[in-house]
């Protein structure tokens, strides 16, 4: 990935956050091996105000021989590419649906690639229809425990890449770019995110959030999920897509 999207040297640039940045990595199996870095836990991108980190508690079922899985790797890649876009936005993350979807995205990007599997094989598979009518509450972290795995923010970031093709006549892998790099980028310095939103897309979040309507949604067909989901297949990226073409000339 530091190959492919390297971090923009603009992250020193960025308040409170630490360059170069440590990586604390560990087994969950295992209490916080780290007596200089006591309580960090789980995997995120954290700070203290003092310092910033990139915390990856290794789910440990994940390296069992007769369990082995890609998630191991798609976790690296997510957060890494927090990293990637707080250097380009200045850390201003809004909207969190994207913030999110973009880094599910990528990660899912990268083991289609990579591995030959991913969560696109079965379209994110279950998205809730929770906010189909109404998604502004994930604008915020507030709700985003209720969005199992970040599912529908992922849903919608790739509903936006397809809106901008149908809409503007782009290729899928320059909206890809325009709205993982671009967008991101064109926040340094800037607050209103909902004005960025409409210059760099051509079109205001409430606009773009009743295009979301159109997808269908049904009763799960799986007894495991209950409840109405969203058919998200029309949105997949293409199997064929390669990550290095959407990064090409990253700022």
């Amino acid at each position: 990935m530091g190959d492919i999207a390297p971090i923009s040297p603009r992250i020193t640039e960025v308040p409170q956050i630490s360059s170069p940045m440590n990586v604390w990595a560990w087994m969950d199996s295992a209490d916080n091996p780290f007596p200089e870095k006591p309580g960090v836990s789980g995997t995120c991108i954290c700070g203290d105000g003092s310092d910033t980190w990139m915390a990856l508690e290794m789910y440990s079922e994940g390296f069992k021989p007769e369990n082995l899985h890609i998630h191991r790797y798609q976790v690296i890649v997510h957060e890494y590419f927090h990293v990637f876009q707080i250097a380009l936005s200045g850390d201003r993350a809004e909207p969190i649906w994207l913030w999110e979807g973009g880094a599910q995205t990528m990660e899912n990007l990268y083991s289609q690639q990579r591995y030959g599997e991913s969560a696109f094989e079965y379209s994110l598979f279950p998205i809730t229809a929770t906010w189909v009518n109404d998604p502004s509450p994930l604008e915020g972290y507030e709700y985003t425990d209720a969005d199992n795995n970040y599912q529908f923010s992922t849903f919608m970031t790739l509903a936006l890449v397809k809106e901008l093709q149908l809409q503007r006549q782009m290729s899928e892998v320059d909206a890809l770019r325009l709205v993982l790099v671009d967008f991101q980028n064109a926040k340094f310095g800037e607050d209103n995110w909902k004005e960025v939103f409409a210059e760099t897309f051509g079109m205001r979040p409430e606009e773009f959030y009743g295009t979301l309507n159109k997808y269908t949604i049904t009763a799960s067909p799986e007894e495991w999920y209950e409840g109405d989901v969203v058919d998200a297949s029309p949105v997949m990226p293409s199997e064929d897509l390669r990550i290095e073409d959407i990064f090409v000339a990253t700022p």
